[in-house]
Formats: structure tokens, C-alpha cells, sequence
């Protein structure tokens, strides 16, 4: 397998899981009635920034520079995350939202943006399948990309339905545009 394909199938990949990971978030919303905070909207933000490079490497080309924007998405999403960390930290404190396999969501979202800072950096070794050129992409890649911008709408309306126009509540109790 050539590098430059290796650079493909990673970053599909890569899209795939951030679409899992805001649709997990997203349902977890939606289902369980678990408002994010502005600091799990930040880190929601860091997966669409890097979802949003993802596209680009897929759409424009391989790039050095898409991979630098990716890493300074991830690193915004894991100092978000770190502060939420931090907040938590106090013996007896039962956290913020609920919990996957009896971690707090905002945990796990610091190790995979740490695991994003990681998969780049071994991408970034493989400098040969750089491309200067627009991909071919096919049509799963068009789809998967399509499936992504609507959960960028999706969040983009739900975070409006619950701050409205305004700063969002530190600890949000419902919906403001719904109230």
C-alpha cells in the first residue's frame, strides 16, 4: 500500500469515528436529556474543527497544514477537556453529565483528542503520500462527508434551541428557546 493511500484510508477513518463521536454525543442529548455544558460544547467544537481538516485532507489533498490545523483543533478540544477535568477533581464530586463504561464523558474526550494529537503525528512520518493536488473522492467518501455536515447543523441548531442568543448557563437545566 502506498503512503498516499495510507493518508486516505486514515483520514476516512478518522471522519468515521469523529461521526461517531458527535452522534454518541448528540444522542446522548437528545435521549438521556443530558444538556452539554459551554465546556462540552467547546470540545464538540474541537471534533468539528477536526472533522472539518479531516474533509479537507479527503477533498483538497493531503496537506501538512491541514494536519497542523488539526492538531490546534485537538489541542483547544483537550485543554477544554482538561478544564473540565479539573473542575471534577474534588473528592465526593460526582462529576459533570453521565458516564461510558464509568468514565465521565469529558475524560474520554481528553484521551482521544490526545490519541488525534498521536494518530497526526505518525501521519506527518509518512511524508512521501503527501499530495499537492485535488483528490478523487468516491461516493462513501461523499456520503460519509454529507453525513457529517448535517451533525455540524444538528449540533449547530440543538446549542442555539439551548443558549438562544445569549451565553449559555454553566450548568444548563432545558432548552431557552423552548421555555
Amino acid at each position: 500500500m502506498n503512503q498516499n493511500k495510507f493518508h486516505s484510508i486514515g483520514n476516512t477513518l478518522g471522519l468515521v469515528v469523529i461521526c461517531a463521536i458527535l452522534i454518541l454525543a448528540f444522542a446522548d442529548q437528545v435521549y438521556q436529556h443530558d444538556l452539554p455544558c459551554p465546556l462540552c460544547l467547546l470540545q464538540r467544537l474541537g471534533f468539528i474543527a477536526v472533522g472539518l481538516c479531516l474533509c479537507l485532507n479527503l477533498k483538497k489533498g493531503i496537506h501538512v497544514s491541514h494536519y497542523g490545523l488539526m492538531i490546534l483543533a485537538a489541542i483547544l478540544g483537550f485543554c477544554s477537556a482538561l478544564r473540565q477535568i479539573s473542575l471534577h477533581t474534588a473528592p465526593g464530586d460526582p462529576g459533570y453529565g453521565h458516564n461510558l463504561l464509568g468514565i465521565p464523558m469529558y475524560v474520554w474526550s481528553a484521551i482521544i483528542f490526545m490519541t488525534i494529537i498521536g494518530c497526526i503525528a505518525i501521519a506527518m512520518l509518512f511524508e512521501p503520500g503527501f499530495t499537492e493536488k485535488q483528490q478523487r473522492i468516491g461516493r462513501k467518501s461523499i456520503a460519509l462527508m454529507s453525513i457529517f455536515l448535517i451533525l455540524i447543523l444538528a449540533n449547530g441548531i440543538s446549542t442555539l434551541i439551548e443558549c438562544g442568543t445569549s451565553v449559555c448557563p454553566g450548568n444548563p437545566l432545558g432548552y431557552r428557546l423552548l421555555s
